[in-house]
């Protein structure tokens, strides 16, 4: 059965983060997290990573999944769109690079209609199909980084 995981915020109605950084300059938002853990894992667990607002456009960023016991495939996207970032790739200890140019998705903007309660879409990593063992297990990190700013 799927479950949707949320990374623990560090305090109540805060989204998680270990590191948030504005440049100033040039109006980049980056985040990232370490640690998101899982015991098992089933085809289309998911993880909610952060919050990113409506209008922002991703410019970069990166998601690593080191599995302890088994293979797992593993899309990227945000909500609503598993893979808009990367489709059916194998979580290893490779890192995804957002970047990559054989993606060519960015910059992607957020697009949330004006009349949804919630201004924003999460981040997320979703567990694909073929699941090597139901006992696979393993720990995300990962950095996103986005601009509020309309021109990229």
């Amino acid at each position: 059965m799927a479950d949707t995981m949320t990374a623990k915020p560090a305090a109540s109605g805060v989204q998680p983060r270990t590191n948030l950084h504005v440049e100033m300059l040039t109006g980049r938002v980056g985040m990232g997290l370490a640690g998101v853990a899982s015991n098992s894992l089933s085809d289309g667990d998911t993880w909610k990573l952060c919050k990113i607002p409506n209008g922002a456009h991703i410019l970069d960023g990166w998601v690593d999944f080191g599995t302890t016991d088994g293979a797992v495939e593993i899309n990227i996207g945000l909500t609503g769109d598993e893979d808009a970032i990367i489709a059916s790739v194998s979580a290893s200890d490779t890192r995804h690079l957002f970047s990559d140019p054989t993606v060519q998705v960015l910059p992607l903007k957020v697009s949330v209609t004006d009349n949804a309660k919630d201004q924003f879409k999460f981040l997320t990593v979703t567990v694909g199909a073929g699941a090597s063992s139901p006992s696979v297990s393993g720990t995300i990190t990962f950095k996103v980084e986005y601009t509020m700013d309309l021109t990229v």
